[in-house]
């Protein structure tokens, strides 16, 4: 399943990659890489180190989450295979930016520009983000199937802004903490455990509510199928 995974990110990455640049994250990503380290200096190789995972992050979500998988429908798939295929790419999308930020953590915490304490809450802290990002990664709340009562996509589209901006920013003041080597202060630890906390609160809502109906779209042709209908209406209502 991996190959035929990696098989169908190969053939896609250009519309993927339309959609990215289409979206307002590259002008986030632009600040991030190349205003931000301006004012870095000496810390800049160390700033890159920890950003490069989450842009990558946030990257492979967009290209590649949501997106329309025609080889689960054009090939004889069986529901259990197409749910392994959703998964296969789910983890994918999770392993590849976690695993590059373990490596350059890791390079980080042997060179003493970071310590363990503070390598585990970067890992945790990102751990949770790209998971929320990867689940809430449809374009458009509307292609959610069976939608009733706080399943709805105005609820996707809030929870969606919730988990990018919280995750992104509270990332953005741990990298900022480790790279400046200073000791956090009591505020400044204070500030992280409550965006924390309102990470975690978003990741239950988006796998409590959200994990399924995201699931089915990539496997359930039926599904796929209404919400292209839903979708079509909606722009002839327009």
């Amino acid at each position: 399943m991996l190959k035929i995974v990696l098989d169908d990110y190969r053939h896609n990455y250009k519309t993927g990659l339309k959609k990215y640049l289409n979206s307002y994250m590259v002008s986030v990503h632009l600040t991030m890489f190349i205003i931000m380290p301006i004012s870095m200096e000496g810390s800049l190789p160390w700033y890159y180190f920890i950003i490069i995972p989450l842009i990558l992050a946030d990257m492979l979500s967009i290209v590649y989450g949501g997106m329309e998988n025609r080889t689960l429908f054009l090939c004889p798939l069986s529901k259990e295979q197409r749910e392994t295929y959703f998964k296969t790419s789910f983890w994918i999308r999770i392993s590849i930016p976690m695993i590059l930020l373990g490596i350059s953590g890791s390079i980080l915490v042997v060179c003493e520009q970071a310590t363990l304490l503070e390598f585990f809450i970067l890992v945790v802290v990102m751990l949770i983000y790209v998971i929320s990002i990867n689940i809430c990664c449809l374009p458009d709340g509307k292609m959610l199937p069976n939608q009733s009562g706080k399943m709805n996509s105005s609820n996707y589209y809030i929870w969606s802004v919730i988990i990018r901006a919280d995750g992104f920013v509270n990332l953005l003041a741990i990298i900022t903490e480790v790279i400046d080597k200073d000791d956090i202060l009591w505020i400044d630890g204070v500030y992280i455990g409550f965006m924390t906390l309102l990470q975690v609160v978003a990741l239950f809502v988006a796998i409590t509510r959200y994990y399924e109906p995201v699931k089915q779209i990539s496997t359930d042709y039926e599904a796929l199928r209404g919400s292209s209908k839903s979708a079509e209406k909606g722009g002839n209502a327009a």
